[in-house]
């Protein structure tokens, strides 16, 4: 169960900083990630997925928006991917 969470994990900071400065809607990113998972399933899951990201990382700015999700390029842990902050 662990290693599917960090699969998923990688799966989704890969789509978020392939989607650019436009972003990725959420829809879309459930589709890629759960695609098994009813809508409310998924949200539930995305969402969860992003607080453990911004806790772990420690910072709340790391993904912009609501519906639409970026990576905040501005944040030292997206232009390095450093997990340590």
């Amino acid at each position: 169960m662990r290693l599917r969470r960090l699969e998923s994990e990688a799966v989704r900071d890969a789509i978020l900083a392939a989607s650019g400065e436009r972003g990725i809607s959420r829809e879309r990113l459930l589709l890629f990630l759960w695609p098994e998972s009813d809508a409310r399933h998924g949200r539930n899951t995305l969402n969860q997925t992003l607080y453990a990201l911004r806790r772990d990382l420690g910072t709340d700015e790391l993904v912009m928006g609501t519906s639409v999700l970026a990576l905040n390029r501005a944040t030292d842990a997206s232009r390095s991917g450093d997990s340590s902050k």
